[in-house]
């Protein structure tokens, strides 16, 4: 009797172990705030990949450095003097792709990621530079379980408003949803009311806040 009841209790322990995949109580969590600050930009100009920054590779997206010039005709950054920038004519956002945070990158130990907040807004380009005068627009944000873009989660639109003879705006904040938890892969498109007017309009984007889930400790 004393055995019979010896091999129960171990089998209720066997069963109760975890099992060989990924357990979010296995993973160590990491809040982060993507502010693009402490990382040299170009100032005003559409050059130099943001690439791997806060545990998030920032796919198509462009550092830009405002320096002194929050004041002239153009977008203020929410933490100057860095903002993240992409557009269809940008150079970067051409060799790399589609703009997006993912977790997919060399090295990587970030099995996904919950996406909570970023400042927004947008301008329009020239061939030279992302920044100009504030325009109007809309901002989409889709979040995706899989880096291959297969598997939507959740998806949001941001609109952003400026007036007819504005030159110069603040970012405004956007608020994500519980739906974008658990993400692998995040995409951002910009949009303007005119077709013309979507391929010379920049998005940009500061002070992103987000939770990274690592397989391994952080350092």
């Amino acid at each position: 009797m004393k055995l019979f009841a010896v091999s129960t209790a171990l089998v209720s322990m066997a069963s109760a172990l975890p099992s060989s995949t990924i357990s979010e109580n296995s993973l160590f969590s990491l809040y982060q705030i993507a502010r693009f600050d402490n990382a040299k930009g170009l100032p005003v100009v559409a050059a130099g990949p943001i690439n791997i920054y806060q545990n998030i590779k920032w796919n198509g997206m462009t550092l830009v450095q405002t320096g002194g010039i929050q004041k002239a005709a153009i977008l203020e950054p929410n933490s100057p003097p860095n903002l993240a920038g992409f557009s269809s004519t940008n150079l970067v956002t051409i060799q790399q792709g589609t703009p997006a945070m993912t977790v997919n990158y060399a090295d990587s130990t970030i099995d996904s990621f919950d996406l909570y907040s970023f400042y927004y807004g947008c301008t329009l380009n020239t061939q030279a530079s992302l920044l100009g005068v504030p325009t109007s627009c809309n901002i989409t944000v889709t979040g995706y379980a899989d880096d291959q873009a297969t598997n939507q989660l959740a998806k949001k639109t941001f609109n952003f408003d400026v007036g007819t003879a504005q030159t110069n705006a603040q970012m405004q904040k956007a608020v994500l949803g519980d739906s974008f938890r658990k993400l692998k892969r995040v995409e951002f498109t910009v949009t303007n009311t005119m077709t013309i007017k979507t391929l010379f309009t920049s998005g940009f984007i500061d002070t992103a806040k987000y939770m990274v889930y690592s397989t391994s400790m952080f350092q």
